[in-house]
C-alpha cells in the first residue's frame, strides 16, 4: 500500500511555526509515527486503515471517499446526542501536535557510528533535556485535547462508524509522563507476597 500522510508541512502553519530548515522527508518520518502510533491507537486498526484507503498520498480525500469518512478527516459541524450544535476540527490539529511532540523529543538527537549525540550549532543555545521533555509533553497534552474532539464526533455519529469503539484504557495509556500501568505482587524484601506491591512505571 502506498504511504499516505493525512497532513503535510503546510498543515502546521495555523497551529505552530516550524523551521523551514526541517526537511519534508524528515518531517514525514514523524508524521508517520504520529499516525501509526498515536492516531491508530485512537481510531483502532479497522477504522484507521479504512481512512487510509480514502486518502491520496498528500492527505486530500479521494473523490469516491464515503461522506462520513471525509467529515472525520476534514472536520465539520454536527449535532451531538443532546441536540447541541458543535464544530469538529478533523484529524489535522491532533496529528500536528502529536507530530510536534515526537519531533521535539527526537530531532535534537543524531545517531552516529559512535552512538547517539546531541546536535550543536554556533550561536544557538540548546534546551536542557528536562526543558525539551516539558515542551514535548505540552504538545502531547494539546494533542490529547483535540483527541477528545475526535472521540466526541465518533460517539455522536457511532452508527456511521461501526468499526470504532471507545476504550477508556487507551485514553489513559496515551497521557504524557510517568504513570502506573500495572501492579505486580512480589516477595522481594517481604515474606508475604499479598502484602507487598511493586509498581511498574510506564513511560510513553
Amino acid at each position: 500500500m502506498t504511504q499516505v500522510y493525512f497532513i503535510n508541512q503546510a498543515s502546521f502553519a495555523p497551529y505552530q511555526d516550524i523551521s523551514i530548515n526541517v526537511k519534508p522527508a524528515r518531517l514525514n518520518t514523524f508524521i508517520k509515527k504520529a499516525q501509526d502510533l498515536d492516531l491508530r491507537l485512537i481510531l483502532g486498526d479497522r477504522l484507521f486503515y479504512d481512512l487510509l484507503k480514502c486518502c491520496n498520498q498528500n492527505g486530500t480525500t479521494k473523490d469516491d471517499a464515503p461522506a462520513q469518512y471525509v467529515k472525520l478527516i476534514m472536520g465539520c459541524d454536527y449535532t451531538n446526542g443532546l441536540g447541541q450544535e458543535l464544530s469538529y476540527d478533523g484529524l489535522t490539529p491532533a496529528l500536528v501536535y502529536f507530530t510536534l511532540s515526537r519531533l521535539v523529543e527526537n530531532d535534537s538527537i543524531k545517531y552516529t557510528a559512535n552512538g547517539p549525540v546531541v546536535k550543536a550549532a554556533e550561536g544557538n543555545t540548546h534546551l536542557s533535556y528536562s526543558d525539551t521533555v516539558k515542551i514535548a509533553q505540552q504538545y502531547r497534552s494539546i494533542a490529547n485535547s483535540y483527541t477528545r474532539g475526535i472521540e466526541s464526533f465518533l460517539n455522536a455519529n457511532s452508527t456511521d462508524f461501526p468499526q470504532w469503539q471507545y476504550n477508556e484504557s487507551l485514553v489513559t495509556a496515551r497521557q504524557p509522563g510517568a504513570r502506573i500501568r500495572s501492579v505486580d505482587k512480589t516477595e522481594f524484601n517481604y515474606p508475604a507476597a499479598d502484602q507487598f506491591f511493586n509498581t511498574e512505571i510506564f513511560y510513553k
